[in-house]
C-alpha cells in the first residue's frame, strides 16, 4: 500500500508541474494537457504509475524549460539544483534543455542569455554537491551510465531496467 501511494503522489506531482509549466506559458487548456499525457498510451500509463525518481525528473524539466522562457535566473538555478539533488542520473537533462533553449531562441530572438545558463550549471553542480556523500554518488552515476554502456556494448542479458522495455500485450486491459 505504501509502495502505491508514493507511486501515486509522485505522479500527482508530475501531473501538477505540468499544469503548471503550462499555465505559466499561458497554453490554452492547461488542465487539459497533463492528463492527455497521462493516457497517451497504456504501456506509458503502466511506467508512470511505478514509484520511479524519473517521474519527478520529468516535470522538473518541463518546469525548467518553463522557467527559461519566462523566469528569472534563480529559480532556474533552483529547478536544475531540484533535479539534480532528487536524480543525479538524469543530470544531463539540465544541459540538453539549455542548449536546446539557446539555439532556439540564438535563432528566433536573435540573442544569448548567459544569466539563465550560468545559473542552471550552477544548480545542477550544488545540486549534486548536497548530496549527502557527493564522491559516492559521482562514482554511482559513472557505473549507472558509462559501466552499463559497456556491459551492453559486451552483449552481456541484464537483468535489471526491464521495466523499460516494451509491455506485454496482457498488462494492457489491466491497465485501462
Amino acid at each position: 500500500l505504501q509502495l502505491k501511494l508514493s507511486g501515486g503522489l509522485c505522479l500527482s506531482l508530475l501531473l501538477i508541474m505540468l499544469w503548471w509549466a503550462l499555465r505559466r506559458l499561458e497554453v490554452k487548456l492547461a488542465w487539459l494537457w497533463p492528463f492527455v499525457f497521462l493516457l497517451a498510451s497504456p504501456g506509458h500509463l503502466w511506467r508512470l504509475q511505478m514509484t520511479r525518481p524519473h517521474l519527478l525528473s520529468m516535470g522538473l524539466g518541463v518546469l525548467l524549460l518553463s522557467f527559461l522562457i519566462r523566469g528569472r535566473a534563480w529559480q532556474v538555478g533552483l529547478i536544475a539544483l531540484s533535479l539534480s539533488f532528487f536524480h543525479l542520473n538524469l543530470f544531463w537533462l539540465t544541459p540538453v534543455v539549455l542548449v536546446v533553449y539557446g539555439l532556439v531562441t540564438a535563432v528566433t530572438d536573435r540573442r544569448l542569455t548567459w544569466r539563465p545558463a550560468a545559473a542552471a550549471i550552477g544548480g545542477c553542480a550544488l545540486g549534486w554537491l548536497l548530496n549527502p556523500n557527493p564522491v559516492g554518488a559521482l562514482r554511482l552515476l559513472s557505473v549507472q551510465l558509462a559501466g552499463v554502456a559497456r556491459v551492453q556494448q559486451q552483449g552481456v542479458p541484464l537483468l535489471f531496467s526491464t521495466e523499460l522495455f516494451p509491455m506485454e500485450l496482457g498488462r494492457v486491459p489491466v491497465n485501462y
